[in-house]
């Protein structure tokens, strides 16, 4: 007999982590399959759309802490997929900008976990994944009613 998850499925956190799970499965295996770590792939995104940013802005932009970022930087430096120039307006930080390395393989692997995630929510329309991602966006950049 299965168990009764009514009380689970009626939690937003517990649909939001299993939806989550059953998309992370099928996106992460062209990340891997390209040698990015999770962490890589979204830094590389952000710098194609935003060539420019500081590290700081980049941890603005992803809610991150910058000691959880560094790292990530530096290894994609290393790769030679990411690189340090001067800051146009802040003379005192550097801004990262991909390589032509770094955006020929980003731009691959973005268009495959757009297919990837097209493929997890095959279920949906593109009228509800569109609804999906917007009331999802909504949860984390708007603060929460009193």
């Amino acid at each position: 007999m299965p168990a009764d998850l009514h009380a689970l499925q009626e939690l937003i956190g517990y649909n939001c982590r299993r939806a989550y799970l059953a998309v992370r499965d099928q996106a992460i295996k062209p990340i891997v399959e390209n040698g990015l770590q999770r962490t890589w792939f979204t830094v590389m995104v952000l710098l194609h759309r935003n060539p420019g940013l500081s590290s700081r802005e980049i941890c603005w932009a992803l809610g991150v802490q910058p000691p959880n970022l560094v790292a990530s930087i530096a290894s994609l430096e290393e790769h030679g997929l990411v690189e340090r120039r001067p800051h146009s307006e802040d003379g005192r930080s550097l801004s990262l900008r991909l390589t032509a390395a770094g955006r020929r393989l980003i731009t691959r692997v973005e268009r495959e976990v757009e297919r990837a995630e097209l493929r997890a929510t095959a279920m949906l329309s593109d009228e509800e994944r569109d609804t999906l991602t917007d009331l999802l966006r909504r949860i984390y950049t708007e603060p929460p009613v009193d």
